[in-house]
Protein backbone atom coordinates (compact mmCIF):
# COMPACT_ATOMS: atom_id res chain seq x y z
CA UNK A 1 0.00 0.00 0.00
CA UNK A 2 2.75 2.34 0.74
CA UNK A 3 4.72 1.32 -2.71
CA UNK A 4 1.41 2.35 -4.21
CA UNK A 5 1.00 5.71 -2.45
CA UNK A 6 4.16 6.52 -3.38
CA UNK A 7 4.29 5.89 -6.67
CA UNK A 8 1.24 8.26 -6.94
CA UNK A 9 2.76 10.71 -5.35
CA UNK A 10 5.90 10.47 -7.15
CA UNK A 11 3.80 10.16 -10.47
CA UNK A 12 1.59 13.73 -9.32
CA UNK A 13 5.17 15.87 -8.51
CA UNK A 14 6.61 14.64 -11.74
CA UNK A 15 3.77 15.80 -13.51
CA UNK A 16 3.65 19.13 -11.55
CA UNK A 17 7.26 19.87 -12.32
CA UNK A 18 7.42 19.19 -16.34
CA UNK A 19 4.76 21.89 -17.35
CA UNK A 20 6.02 24.89 -15.19
CA UNK A 21 9.79 24.38 -16.74
CA UNK A 22 8.43 24.10 -20.26
CA UNK A 23 5.92 27.51 -19.39
CA UNK A 24 9.39 29.37 -18.16
CA UNK A 25 10.18 32.06 -20.72
CA UNK A 26 12.62 31.02 -22.85
CA UNK A 27 16.17 33.30 -22.94
CA UNK A 28 16.27 34.81 -26.17
CA UNK A 29 20.07 35.17 -26.61
CA UNK A 30 19.81 35.68 -30.71
CA UNK A 31 17.43 39.44 -30.20
CA UNK A 32 20.38 39.94 -27.29
CA UNK A 33 23.34 39.51 -29.79
CA UNK A 34 21.40 41.51 -32.71
CA UNK A 35 21.02 44.43 -30.17
CA UNK A 36 24.88 44.81 -29.37
CA UNK A 37 25.71 44.54 -32.92
CA UNK A 38 23.20 47.47 -33.81
CA UNK A 39 24.96 49.59 -30.85
CA UNK A 40 28.20 48.92 -31.74
CA UNK A 41 27.32 49.73 -35.18
CA UNK A 42 25.95 52.84 -34.30
CA UNK A 43 28.87 53.64 -32.10
CA UNK A 44 31.30 53.13 -34.46
CA UNK A 45 29.13 55.46 -37.13
CA UNK A 46 28.98 58.63 -34.33
CA UNK A 47 32.67 57.88 -33.78
CA UNK A 48 33.14 59.02 -38.03
CA UNK A 49 33.33 63.21 -37.31
CA UNK A 50 34.65 65.89 -39.90
CA UNK A 51 37.47 66.04 -38.48
CA UNK A 52 38.49 62.34 -39.76
CA UNK A 53 38.34 63.86 -43.29
CA UNK A 54 41.44 65.12 -44.90
CA UNK A 55 42.97 66.46 -48.23
CA UNK A 56 45.67 64.17 -49.34
CA UNK A 57 48.77 64.77 -51.69
CA UNK A 58 51.79 62.43 -52.86
CA UNK A 59 54.65 64.04 -53.95
CA UNK A 60 57.62 61.74 -55.55
CA UNK A 61 61.22 63.25 -56.09
CA UNK A 62 64.22 61.29 -57.53
CA UNK A 63 66.99 63.69 -56.41
CA UNK A 64 69.89 62.07 -54.88
CA UNK A 65 70.51 64.33 -51.99
CA UNK A 66 68.30 63.09 -49.07
CA UNK A 67 66.89 66.54 -47.87
CA UNK A 68 66.58 68.13 -51.44
CA UNK A 69 64.79 65.22 -52.10
CA UNK A 70 62.64 65.21 -49.56
CA UNK A 71 61.92 68.89 -50.25
CA UNK A 72 61.02 68.47 -53.53
CA UNK A 73 58.58 65.55 -52.39
CA UNK A 74 56.82 67.42 -50.22
CA UNK A 75 56.14 70.30 -52.63
CA UNK A 76 55.30 68.14 -55.41
CA UNK A 77 52.23 66.57 -52.43
CA UNK A 78 51.27 70.52 -51.57
CA UNK A 79 50.33 70.94 -55.50
CA UNK A 80 48.46 67.55 -55.46
CA UNK A 81 46.61 69.10 -52.35
CA UNK A 82 46.14 71.81 -54.17
CA UNK A 83 44.58 70.09 -57.34
CA UNK A 84 42.11 68.39 -54.88
CA UNK A 85 40.80 72.01 -53.45
CA UNK A 86 40.63 73.68 -56.70
CA UNK A 87 38.28 70.17 -58.08
CA UNK A 88 36.40 70.24 -55.06
CA UNK A 89 35.56 73.73 -55.07
CA UNK A 90 34.94 73.75 -58.94
CA UNK A 91 32.64 70.70 -57.74
CA UNK A 92 31.00 72.81 -54.73
CA UNK A 93 30.37 75.85 -57.18
CA UNK A 94 28.78 74.20 -59.76
CA UNK A 95 26.23 73.21 -57.46
CA UNK A 96 25.92 76.36 -55.20
CA UNK A 97 25.94 78.71 -57.87
CA UNK A 98 22.21 77.70 -59.16
CA UNK A 99 20.94 77.53 -55.45
CA UNK A 100 21.96 80.51 -54.96
CA UNK A 101 21.82 83.00 -57.79
CA UNK A 102 21.46 85.78 -55.12
CA UNK A 103 25.08 85.86 -54.20
CA UNK A 104 26.22 85.98 -57.87
CA UNK A 105 25.76 88.24 -60.61
CA UNK A 106 23.82 87.37 -63.55
CA UNK A 107 25.90 86.24 -65.85
CA UNK A 108 28.28 84.52 -63.59
CA UNK A 109 29.84 81.14 -65.54
CA UNK A 110 30.12 78.35 -62.80
CA UNK A 111 33.34 76.66 -65.13
CA UNK A 112 35.08 79.95 -65.41
CA UNK A 113 34.43 80.55 -62.41
CA UNK A 114 35.77 77.33 -61.21
CA UNK A 115 38.97 77.99 -63.67
CA UNK A 116 39.88 81.13 -61.95
CA UNK A 117 40.00 79.65 -58.39
CA UNK A 118 42.05 76.95 -59.53
CA UNK A 119 44.50 79.52 -60.79
CA UNK A 120 44.56 81.20 -57.36
CA UNK A 121 44.76 78.33 -55.60
CA UNK A 122 47.62 77.43 -57.95
CA UNK A 123 49.56 80.91 -57.05
CA UNK A 124 49.54 79.97 -52.95
CA UNK A 125 52.88 79.51 -51.60
CA UNK A 126 51.90 78.15 -48.35
CA UNK A 127 48.99 75.72 -47.59
CA UNK A 128 48.30 76.47 -44.15
CA UNK A 129 47.73 73.00 -41.80
CA UNK A 130 49.68 71.19 -44.06
CA UNK A 131 51.92 68.54 -43.10
CA UNK A 132 53.81 64.95 -44.01
CA UNK A 133 52.24 62.37 -42.69
CA UNK A 134 55.26 59.42 -43.68
CA UNK A 135 57.71 59.71 -45.72
CA UNK A 136 59.05 56.41 -47.78
CA UNK A 137 61.60 55.20 -50.77
CA UNK A 138 60.78 53.19 -53.66
CA UNK A 139 62.58 49.22 -53.47
CA UNK A 140 65.47 50.50 -55.19
CA UNK A 141 65.78 53.64 -53.20
CA UNK A 142 65.86 55.97 -56.35
CA UNK A 143 62.59 57.83 -55.49
CA UNK A 144 61.73 59.69 -51.91
CA UNK A 145 57.89 59.83 -51.49
CA UNK A 146 56.03 61.82 -49.22
CA UNK A 147 52.81 61.65 -48.40
CA UNK A 148 50.81 65.16 -47.29
CA UNK A 149 47.59 65.41 -45.28
CA UNK A 150 45.99 68.70 -45.03
CA UNK A 151 42.46 68.58 -42.08
CA UNK A 152 39.59 69.68 -44.50
CA UNK A 153 38.76 72.73 -42.31
CA UNK A 154 42.05 74.50 -43.32
CA UNK A 155 41.22 73.18 -46.82
CA UNK A 156 37.95 75.15 -46.45
CA UNK A 157 39.76 78.20 -45.79
CA UNK A 158 41.75 78.06 -48.80
CA UNK A 159 38.74 77.51 -50.54
CA UNK A 160 36.81 80.12 -49.76
CA UNK A 161 39.54 82.57 -49.43
CA UNK A 162 40.45 81.49 -53.25
CA UNK A 163 36.95 82.02 -53.93
CA UNK A 164 35.86 85.26 -52.56
CA UNK A 165 39.61 87.13 -53.84
CA UNK A 166 37.94 85.53 -57.63
CA UNK A 167 34.50 86.84 -57.30
CA UNK A 168 34.85 90.52 -56.39
CA UNK A 169 37.73 90.53 -58.59
CA UNK A 170 36.21 89.11 -61.37
CA UNK A 171 32.39 90.62 -60.52
CA UNK A 172 30.66 87.29 -60.18
CA UNK A 173 30.40 87.36 -56.66
CA UNK A 174 28.31 90.62 -55.19
CA UNK A 175 30.18 92.58 -52.55
CA UNK A 176 27.51 93.88 -50.63
CA UNK A 177 27.00 89.53 -49.80
CA UNK A 178 29.95 88.77 -49.23
CA UNK A 179 29.26 88.05 -45.38
CA UNK A 180 26.18 86.76 -46.43
CA UNK A 181 28.15 84.24 -48.92
CA UNK A 182 30.64 83.11 -46.48
CA UNK A 183 28.28 82.08 -43.98
CA UNK A 184 25.87 80.17 -46.55
CA UNK A 185 29.03 78.70 -48.20
CA UNK A 186 30.32 77.22 -45.37
CA UNK A 187 27.10 75.39 -43.78
CA UNK A 188 26.51 73.93 -47.64
CA UNK A 189 30.29 72.86 -47.33
CA UNK A 190 29.66 71.16 -43.88
CA UNK A 191 26.61 69.82 -45.32
CA UNK A 192 28.16 68.22 -48.42
CA UNK A 193 31.16 66.93 -46.67
CA UNK A 194 28.84 65.10 -43.53
CA UNK A 195 27.46 63.06 -46.78
CA UNK A 196 30.72 61.58 -46.81
CA UNK A 197 30.25 60.39 -43.40
CA UNK A 198 27.13 58.71 -43.78
CA UNK A 199 28.16 56.97 -47.66
CA UNK A 200 28.71 53.24 -47.21
CA UNK A 201 32.20 52.34 -47.78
Amino acid sequence: MQKIIFVIFSTMVLLSCGPSKQNEPKKEEPKKDSVTVTTTETETADSSTLDDLVYEGVGASVLKIESNARSQAELKGRKEIIKALAADAATLLKVFIPAQKGFFADNTDADDYAKKVEEALNKATTLRGSKVSEYSQSAKKDTMYAMLEMPLMNGYEEIERAIIEVGQKENFLKTEHADHFKAAFKDFFLAEKKKLLTEPS
